[in-house]
C-alpha cells in the first residue's frame, strides 16, 4: 500500500486490521488474504474481484494464490508480495495490466501500465 501512498496521488490505501473473513464476498469489507484453494480454480498469482454500483467500485477482495512460493522482495524462484499486491491495487484504480497480450508479472519491467517497480520483482 506504500508504495500507491507514496505515488503523489489524490487517494490513500488504509489497514483496516485483521479479518475473519476467508473468501471473496460481497459484504461490505475489502479483503486481502491468502487461500490455498482460491476462487475460480486458482489459475493465477493472485486476483482482485470487485464490485461495481452506479458506476463506481464499491467494494474490492484481493486473494493470492498460497500454492505459489512469496517472499518480500526478490528471491529466486519466488513472487514478491509487494509488487504482487501494488499491482492488484492498481486495478483499484482503474490501471490495466502492461501490455495487452502475454502479461506475466515475472517477465515484465511494468507493474501497471506506465508505472515501473521502484524495487526488483523475482520469479
Amino acid at each position: 500500500m506504500a508504495g500507491w501512498n507514496n505515488s503523489g496521488a489524490d487517494f490513500a490505501f488504509t489497514y483496516g486490521g485483521t479479518s475473519n473473513q476467508t473468501a471473496v464476498s460481497f459484504n461490505g469489507t475489502n479483503l486481502m488474504y491468502f487461500d490455498l484453494t482460491p476462487p475460480e480454480g486458482g489459475g493465477y498469482i493472485a486476483a482482485n474481484f470487485h464490485w461495481v454500483g452506479g458506476g463506481d467500485m464499491v467494494e474490492s477482495d484481493i486473494v493470492f494464490n498460497d500454492a505459489h512460493s512469496w517472499a518480500n522482495g526478490a528471491v529466486s524462484g519466488k513472487f514478491d508480495v509487494q509488487s504482487v499486491a501494488l499491482h492488484e491495487l492498481g486495478h483499484i484504480v482503474g490501471l490495466d495490466h502492461p501490455s495487452a497480450s502475454g502479461f506475466s508479472l515475472s517477465s515484465s519491467d511494468s507493474i501497471m501500465q506506465g508505472i515501473t517497480p521502484a524495487r526488483p520483482h523475482a520469479k
